[in-house]
């Protein structure tokens, strides 16, 4: 998802379906906000980001450090790897005080300054990417913005380009769909090849 609920309704029905054990991976804009008090508990409580603060431009590549390695998610991971490009978001809550969030990857200092916009660009600080709430079925990914050229609106990156990145994701829907983890793919996901996910208990694809 790479936007969040809007209306009343898609609110009340999307909470009442991750407290009921719903699975849910987020992007980027899906965390978005400038007022979390319209929506506390989806921004500081399912997310725990609160309020948007900045975001780095132009979109570029960094070097994320996986933190937490036991996570399906990210068992596959190496201790570091490479990002696909992307525009990045900080947050007003820090996610490291809140005892429901799991931060898996955040930006490795090795990656500063981030940012091609002096002016718009990170220059030190903690920046996490990947977290989990450990109450809820849920990951959040803080990428999915590709560089644009907005004069003929072409993109200049995807946002698969990065083939650990894409095994996160390949992991990361295998454990919300309720499938084991456990043994890597023989080769790295493919940017541009499709893969059927089936929920291990059920059956069901997903």
């Amino acid at each position: 998802l790479d936007d969040l609920p809007q209306t009343a309704a898609q609110r009340t029905g999307f909470e009442a379906y991750m407290r009921g054990g719903g699975g849910f991976m987020g992007f980027h804009v899906s965390a978005f906000t400038t007022d979390a008090a319209s929506w506390s508990w989806y921004h500081n409580t399912f997310l725990g980001s609160g309020n948007f603060v900045s975001n780095t431009w132009g979109p570029t590549s960094v070097t994320l450090k996986v933190e937490d390695r036991t996570h399906a998610a990210t068992k596959n991971l190496p201790a570091t790897f490479t990002s696909s490009v992307s525009e990045w978001y900080s947050w007003s809550n820090d996610l490291r005080q809140n005892p429901n969030i799991r931060i898996l990857a955040s930006i490795d200092p090795s990656s500063f300054p981030v940012g091609t916009d002096p002016n718009q660009s990170w220059y030190s600080g903690y920046y996490p990417i990947l977290w989990t709430n450990t109450q809820y079925k849920m990951l959040y990914a803080n990428f999915g913005h590709n560089a644009m050229n907005y004069t003929t609106n072409t993109r200049l990156s995807s946002t698969f380009a990065s083939a650990t990145q894409n095994q996160f994701l390949l992991d990361g829907l295998k454990w919300l769909g309720g499938a084991d983890t456990g043994t890597p793919p023989a080769d790295s996901p493919s940017e541009t090849a499709w893969y059927s996910l089936t929920n291990a208990g059920n059956g069901t694809c997903v």
